[in-house]
């Protein structure tokens, strides 16, 4: 598909993260006056100091570890499918090992929109991206597969979940 066709996704996992990123800078200490002046919509920032301050690194590698288990998952899942309707031939199919070598992550796809988020008034809202720009994919079991939003989606899940926990505490 063009990657026109994954802009409002990519569009909502920019927004997402932004204040997934956002909510637990303020849980940290940070005043909104302080994330509008030192961050505005830039992302890689905010998640690179949230993965170097003690408070939230477990946080943040816990969403890193969230994203990976679940691409994992649902590749190993998409494989078992495709083995079916291949008849269970499976010369050359990926193993788990292949499978876990090279699974999208997190940070990745915080880097990828962080280049188009902020930039230009937000680039995610027009038609076109740029060249070299592609939407990152994995493409195997007969699938291709965006990466981006997927991998935002579960990670946010997740800080956002430890926030609730923590803020429970008290």
């Amino acid at each position: 598909r063009p990657d026109c066709f994954h802009k409002p996704s990519l569009f909502l996992a920019a927004h997402t993260v932004e204040l997934a990123l956002k909510c637990a800078s303020l849980w940290l200490g940070k005043c909104e006056c302080q994330l509008r002046e030192d961050d505005g919509h830039k992302l890689l920032g905010p998640y690179n100091r949230l993965k170097s301050d003690t408070r939230s690194t477990q946080m943040i590698m816990r969403a890193e570890t969230c994203v990976r288990e679940k691409w994992k998952k649902q590749l190993r899942r998409d494989r078992g499918e495709y083995l079916e309707s291949v008849c269970g031939y499976d010369e050359g199919i990926l193993t788990n090992a292949d499978i876990g070598q090279n699974l999208p992550k997190l940070a990745d796809a915080v880097t990828w929109l962080d280049r188009f988020h902020a930039a230009d008034g937000g680039a995610l809202r027009y038609v076109r991206i740029g060249s070299g720009a592609s939407v990152p994919v994995i493409t195997c079991f007969g699938k291709t597969t965006p990466t981006v939003a997927q991998a935002v989606i579960w990670g946010c899940q997740s800080i956002l979940h430890d926030l609730d926990q923590e803020l429970r505490k008290g």
